[in-house]
């Protein structure tokens, strides 16, 4: 299998995948947020995950981007669920914030951020 998207990436892609679809089923679940607020923040960074999964495939710079800030968004409100929450709460967001700072130390690994320069460079030439 050729292909130009190096491992990292590919590993960040799927963790990330796999966070947006909890972000966009937590709303459904029988004890997901009562706030409304709470339920289109996490439809709306759904939505965004989706779309900078997107531009992560095609190797884009707004992808990597937008995937950083989004991972770094994330781990903000689990850090609040660590501190508050009941036992499987804490659970939860322990686990969500080691998967966000894993994709997050994905993408800014040397080879990652040469990938996207050298595909950078390509799409300039």
């Amino acid at each position: 299998m050729n292909t130009s998207r190096p491992v990292p990436v590919s590993a960040a892609m799927v963790l990330f995948a796999l966070m947006t679809v909890f972000s966009l089923s937590t709303p459904f679940t029988p004890s997901g947020p009562s706030l409304p607020i709470v339920i289109y923040a996490g439809a709306v960074g759904g939505l965004g995950g989706l779309i900078a999964l997107v531009g992560l495939g095609l190797m884009k710079r707004w992808g990597w981007l937008m995937t950083i800030i989004i991972a770094a968004l994330n781990v903000l409100p689990a850090v609040t669920g660590v501190a508050g929450a009941p036992t499987p709460g804490k659970q939860i967001s322990a686990a969500i914030i080691v998967v966000n700072v894993v994709v997050l130390v994905l993408l800014l690994l040397p080879a990652t951020r040469k990938a996207f320069a050298a595909s950078r460079a390509r799409a300039a030439a």
